[in-house]
């Protein structure tokens, strides 16, 4: 297998409009009610934006892998996790929730066997 790299792509960014992003934020002026078919179609978009060939590494994977309630985690489990440090995050311990915000995350990874590399190259190709 070729060494990870999450820059290397499966094609460049071929829109010249796009922006580059590490995440999206949306804060609604007052609380707003979210619907199963709503959030259902916020992540069939989301799901669109990391299997899109510009998106994905050329020798691993990307997909939306969390929803919930935003965690605040500790200051120490954010640095060892390489996040920012949350404001009001306590020092260490288990993390605090914010139930009033749905939190979306993505993964992404290198493969971790030779046959899912050849199962994700087989399904590319197909598309």
């Amino acid at each position: 297998m070729e060494p990870y790299n999450p820059d290397d792509r499966l094609e460049p960014c071929s829109d010249s409009d796009a922006s580059r992003l590490t995440s999206i934020e949306v804060e609604f002026a007052i609380p707003v009610w979210l619907t199963q078919e709503q959030q259902r179609r916020l992540t069939d978009l989301l799901e669109e934006i990391t299997k899109s060939p510009c998106n994905i590494p050329k020798e691993g994977v990307h997909w939306v892998s969390s929803m919930g309630v935003k965690p605040i985690w500790s200051k120490t489990d954010a640095v060892l996790m390489g996040l920012p440090v949350q404001p009001g995050a306590p020092e260490t311990g288990e993390p605090l929730y914010d139930y009033d915000v749905l939190h979306i995350g993505t993964s992404a990874r290198e493969f971790v066997t030779e046959e899912e590399r050849e199962r994700a190259l087989k399904r590319r190709s197909a598309t």
